[in-house]
């Protein structure tokens, strides 16, 4: 079996002390991120926030009760037909992805509710099909399980490993570090690779014992840095910081890199990562770059780790610096087709030497996370860059008949003569502009509750204080609920082009850990869950940020309110893991 601890070599290893990372003393004192500026704090203006917010609770205690009463205990609710799924894991992903949302909205006595089912989940049981990235396709209890299934790595560590411990973080719950804990552990053999680079189809149980990893996305290797992180913080078990350190270290160093135009596969553009690579032979299996899906929470991470580690690890600043700045010669691009509006960037995508003006839902969180980037390293123009990709993702919404942004949308090309069409002005034939709305020339109308684009709002109002920003999050919010509302909760949109868009019955765990958070946050006061002392994962989760004299790990004083829960009732298993386990056996028995 390899030790992590014997073959860590990385930069990560010049830090002396992980006790001085967790306690904060070795903190540099790096920039505020939120305004400090004025802000209008008119009786309308702050009456309308208050109003605002209390409406955004009503409808996630709508949601929430619908789940409670049709699904508690599964992964997630089907609120058209009013019955659950387990499409990750089968335990219980929307009790713990909401758990820091109740604790933020002040939903304590829902939170208490929630504690059994979190002490009694054995981690070793698991819903046995999985597919793209872990979105698993099978339902508990009535698909076969098994005490040794997999799981995705990358969907495990940001959903349940990252709601435990930012609860635990806002809430100082014994209970909840103690499950991150055995989570994590269970977890970590997964990073025992030759190159230290997970397989995020991980079998519960099992280690690589240096195998290879095979071909793998920059997300679900590089999207474990800020849980595995604030783990070792809080426990001062330095296992978890050391492995994604080396994952780190690999990534920065275990490919060529080139700034070449050429995208073949096998070539690299600067320091970014083409959506497939394979660690094992230092290749790449695509030729695809973007900030989507596979992509997206890398690029993410390696900012916020930064921020999280007080910024005594530069590693993490210069390879995100790199990174935006290549996306800017390559994918990152002024929109000139869109008629009336001249403040507008798509983030595309590049592939075979050709650029790509689509918008993703999923590429939103760009505007939130340069803005960050701009405050935090002091790069003035990322934060015009993410206001104009924030404005773009603003009008994706407005310029959709149901007022909510689909999946995608795909621009004209400014210098596309296919933009034009003829069309009859009176009785004359004129040219006008192609697309509908204009100056787009395909659409994805699914809807499935996505938070990007409300998170870069959210950003642009932290960071700037200008009641622009929750205005416009506030047209999409009523918009959203509107249009996807049903009897138990809120559903995914089969079409966000027609008024009437129609429902499918499917609603994801991030909607109550991230969508409904951002909105929540956008309509709460600054000093709740600031920016400048919390860091969020790519799934919302919030992290406490280590700083000297502020915090160093939860106190006992903060826990007394909880109830006592044995140890015995540990990973006994959840009713329905317990119940699915039973029906297992009786198909043995036949």
């Amino acid at each position: 079996m390899i030790n992590l601890s014997d073959i860590f070599q990385g930069r990560g290893a010049t830090i002396p002390n992980l006790n001085s990372l967790a306690n904060g003393s070795l903190w540099v004192g790096l920039p505020n991120i939120q305004v400090t500026g004025p802000v209008d704090v008119s009786d309308a203006r702050v009456l309308e926030e208050s109003q605002r917010r209390d409406w955004v609770l009503r409808a996630f205690k709508h949601m929430w009760e619908g789940y409670k009463t049709h699904a508690f205990g599964h992964d997630q609710l089907s609120p058209v037909s009013n019955s659950s799924a387990d499409p990750y894991n089968g335990w219980g992903a929307t009790i713990i992805d909401a758990l820091d949302t109740l604790l933020v909205m002040n939903l304590t006595k829902e939170y208490e509710i929630c504690r059994p089912h979190i002490a009694s989940i054995d981690f070793t049981y698991t819903c046995a099909v999985v597919g793209e990235l872990g979105r698993f396709h099978s339902t508990c209890p009535n698909s076969k399980l098994s005490s040794h299934s997999t799981l995705s790595l990358f969907e495990t560590t940001i959903r349940y490993l990252g709601g435990l411990i930012s609860a635990y973080d806002l809430s100082g719950d014994q209970l909840l570090l103690d499950r991150a804990i055995e989570l994590g552990n269970w977890l970590l053999p997964a990073l025992g690779t030759k190159s230290g680079l997970p397989v995020n189809a991980y079998e519960v149980g099992m280690n690589p014992d240096g195998g290879e990893t095979g071909s793998c996305s920059p997300a679900e290797v590089g999207s474990l840095t800020l849980e595995m992180i604030r783990l070792s913080m809080l426990t001062g078990d330095d296992r978890y910081y050391a492995a994604v350190q080396r994952i780190t270290d690999f990534l920065e160093s275990g490919f060529s890199s080139t700034e070449s135009a050429t995208n073949a596969t096998g070539g690299r553009l600067g320091t970014l990562f083409p959506i497939s690579i394979n660690p094992d032979n230092g290749t790449f299996a695509s030729n695809y770059y973007s900030f989507s899906a596979y992509e997206d929470s890398y690029y993410e991470y390696l900012l916020k780790t930064f921020k999280l580690t007080g910024g005594i690890i530069p590693q993490y600043k210069e390879m995100w610096e790199s990174t935006i700045d290549a996306a800017y010669r390559y994918f990152v691009r002024p929109v000139g087709v869109v008629p009336g509006f001249t403040n507008l960037t798509v983030v595309g995508s590049y592939e075979d030497d050709d650029f790509t003006p689509s918008m993703d839902h999923l590429t939103c969180f760009v505007g939130g996370m340069l803005a960050l980037g701009s405050k935090l390293l002091n790069r003035p123009g990322d934060f015009i860059a993410a206001t104009n990709i924030t404005n773009l993702c603003i009008w994706g919404y407005e310029s959709m008949a149901s007022g909510v942004g689909g999946e995608s949308f795909t621009l004209y090309k400014n210098d596309d003569p296919s933009r034009f069409t003829e069309v009859e002005k009176g009785n004359e034939p004129a040219v006008g502009l192609a697309g509908t709305p204009a100056g787009v020339s395909g659409v994805n109308g699914v809807y499935m509750g996505r938070p990007e684009a409300i998170e870069s709002v959210f950003y642009m109002w932290r960071t700037t204080g200008d009641r622009y920003w929750q205005d416009k999050g506030w047209s999409m919010f009523t918009a959203w609920v509107k249009a996807s509302i049903t009897e138990a909760g809120f559903a995914t949109l089969k079409d966000v082009t027609s008024q009437d868009s129609g429902l499918t019955d499917d609603i994801q765990s991030f909607v109550y850990a991230e969508t409904f958070k951002y909105y929540y946050l956008l309509f709460s006061p600054f000093d709740l869950v600031s920016l400048d002392d919390w860091v969020f994962n790519t799934e919302c989760h919030p992290f406490r940020i280590p700083k000297p004299k502020l915090y160093t790990t939860a106190t006992a004083s903060t826990t007394k309110h909880f109830e006592n829960i044995p140890n015995t009732m540990y990973g006994q298993g959840t009713a329905i893991q317990q119940w699915a386990r039973i029906q297992e056996a009786s198909g043995l028995l036949r």
